[in-house]
């Protein structure tokens, strides 16, 4: 399996405090090589960017 998401009470958005604590669980699948990376996407749309008005529908 090259990617996977995780769903907490069948949610795939929570809130950070359950994301630092997942992550925190994790790393250390991360650390002895079990699993590649991590990563978190932030859902916040103050917090990305917008895309270029061109690649909007």
């Amino acid at each position: 399996m090259r990617a996977f998401a995780v769903r907490v009470s069948g949610r795939e958005v929570y809130p950070k405090e359950t994301a630092d604590a997942l992550e925190a669980a994790l790393r250390p699948l991360v650390e002895c090589g079990l699993v590649e990376r991590l990563s978190r996407h932030d859902t916040n749309p103050a917090s990305n960017l917008t895309n270029p008005a061109e690649y909007r529908s």
